[in-house]
């Protein structure tokens, strides 16, 4: 869910552009009557906007940033409302578990956490367009509601990238308690009312069983159909972890269903810890109004943490943490100082033992690390070489027009493309603007190369196959949650242009260009944070910029992989 940012430098722009220059005065790839190239018989399948379903470009604005000041700030007239700022950061897909089986199911609501009034909301995804909620925007939490259940909360941290976990719950950090937070939909439940007949009572809703809004309901910011759950407080970090102030987190990881790999800013905790989840159950009452009312009282599963610490192997040492950064240093790296917090690791799928994929910046090595299990019971860590440094830089290097590629690299995030049916994950590098593909099952010597190298993400094509350059601006892409036809979607926030990049051939295409997103969102400029494909033809993405939800129409088009 974490933004996938990456910057070319003015040296090694003018490098790229001297390398590509004789390329760019091609006439249109789909010219077939010029004699000045010929085009390639290979295609691939590129997305693009569908616009024959009417006269809007394929782009629908299901919701806007008004109809989130208004659920924040409720009967305030919406002319007060225009200069408002918003700071929307998106937290994650919901799920929903039905409370008569415990089977979780994949919501239609997109959690959204707005930071100027740290308030939580969420916005209908508008699966249906004929669903009465389409696009329907929700507050469950105001800064005094998140205040309430986690004693000082209401600062959830948007530097630590949210992850969705197997059991339906969306894990964050809140950076102003210092605590591990989850939010999960509570499905509603049947109460009989007054009139003898069944009713659908929400979660702490302020809408009365009428059907009537009430701001000065005791629900008002306090749930509204989604539970918060303080998996673990500050303090009970520090107490778990022996030490002596709240840690600063910064990554979190599921490895396995109810493990987290929790990493911390170096300089407070050397190590990484593991953290161990459970359900509890507490009755709580679904009406605050009525709280008094037994029938309104219903048992809840809350998320609750706790941090294992381990025996050393060597010395008997007990209280020792999941990974200490020493171990790193010692049995990988060789330096004295590890950096594992800038890089959100990625699952390594694995039948038997699962690993996360993690980078250390300082020596530009990637690890992977695991569990160690004795008789099903975790013992500790497992830990092993993933990528060797010089591979990297050569790697590098190579896909860069033959600049020269200095540590250290800025490797801002990866994702893994279960369509393709390949053993690769994909990584991006921002200081050279590569795209990597890592092979697990291959040698420490051929277990990477460049999957898009900066020439194509620099140098993209249009759905007519025209090829295109603009140097006004540095290329900093979000990458779509999945793929639709063995392409994966991203936007550029320098161009502001949705792209689709071919696993099968690593050309670039353009899907949405910067004026057909701003000719719907009202909006000059837009920035794509979050995109999931529901299916191979819709997409729903969120603008931060506009704090607008976006419904995206896709077709496809045969392109060819090249032009000579």
């Amino acid at each position: 869910m974490g933004t996938l940012a990456f910057r070319a430098g003015p040296t090694k722009r003018s490098l790229i552009l001297l390398a590509l220059s004789g390329l760019l005065a091609l006439p249109s790839a789909c010219d077939t009557k010029s004699n000045k190239h010929r085009v390639s018989p290979s295609l691939f399948l590129a997305p693009i906007r569908d616009q024959g379903a009417g006269d809007d470009n394929g782009l629908t604005v299901r919701a806007e940033r008004l109809d989130f000041l208004l659920e924040i700030k409720p009967g305030t007239l919406p002319s007060d409302l225009v200069d408002t700022p918003t700071e929307p950061f998106v937290l994650g897909r919901m799920s929903v578990r039905d409370p008569a089986t415990g089977d979780v199911e994949e919501g239609e609501n997109l959690l959204v956490y707005e930071a100027n009034s740290s308030a939580v909301l969420s916005v209908n995804l508008c699966l249906d367009p004929a669903f009465a909620r389409c696009g329907k925007v929700r507050l469950h939490y105001d800064k005094k509601g998140l205040d309430l259940v986690e004693g000082q909360g209401g600062g959830i941290s948007t530097s630590v990238t949210p992850i969705k976990l197997r059991n339906g719950w969306i894990l964050a950090f809140d950076s102003r308690s210092k605590s591990i937070v989850a939010f999960r939909e509570e499905k509603p439940r049947t109460v009989v009312g007054d009139d003898g007949q069944p009713q659908r009572l929400e979660y702490r809703s302020p809408v009365d069983p009428s059907g009537q809004f009430n701001k000065d309901s005791d629900n008002f910011g306090l749930g509204n159909g989604v539970l918060l759950s303080v998996v673990v407080s500050g303090e009970a970090m520090a107490q778990q972890l022996l030490v002596p102030s709240e840690p600063i987190v910064s990554r979190l990881f599921e490895i396995e269903k109810d493990k987290i790999l929790v990493f911390f800013t170096s300089a407070v905790t050397r190590a990484v810890h593991l953290l161990e989840l459970s359900e509890v159950e507490e009755t709580v009452s679904y009406d605050l109004d009525d709280r008094t009312n037994p029938a309104k009282r219903f048992p809840v599963k809350f998320l609750r943490g706790t941090f294992k610490l381990f025996a050393e192997t060597l010395g008997g040492k007990p209280n020792q943490p999941f990974l200490p950064l020493s171990t790193v240093s010692l049995r990988i790296t060789g330096t004295a100082e590890v950096s594992l917090d800038t890089f959100q690791p990625i699952l390594v799928p694995d039948d038997v033992s699962p690993t996360a994929l993690v980078y250390d910046r300082r020596t530009s090595t990637f690890i992977r690390v695991g569990l160690a299990k004795q008789g099903g019971e975790i013992v500790g860590s497992t830990l092993g070489l993933a990528v060797r440094p010089e591979l990297l830089l050569g790697t590098l290097a190579g896909g860069a027009t033959g600049q020269l590629v200095d540590p250290p690299l800025d490797m801002s995030g990866g994702f893994y493309n279960p369509s393709t049916k390949k053993t690769e994950i994909f990584i991006v590098e921002e200081k050279t603007n590569n795209i990597l593909a890592y092979d697990y099952t291959q040698s420490l010597d051929r277990n990477l190369r460049v999957f898009v190298p900066s020439s194509n993400i620099l140098l993209r094509r249009d759905p007519s196959g025209q090829t295109g350059f603009d140097s006004s601006a540095e290329p900093v892409l979000d990458i779509a949650i999945a793929d639709v036809r063995a392409n994966r979607l991203a936007f550029d926030q320098g161009l502001d242009q949705l792209l689709g990049i071919s696993y099968t051939s690593g050309v670039v295409t353009i899907v949405a260009t910067k004026q057909s997103i701003a000719d719907v969102t009202g909006n000059p400029l837009s920035e794509l944070t979050y995109i999931e494909p529901i299916d191979e033809n819709r997409v729903r993405a969120f603008d931060a910029l506009s704090s607008s939800l976006i419904e995206i129409r896709l077709d496809y088009a045969a392109i060819p992989i090249r032009v000579r």
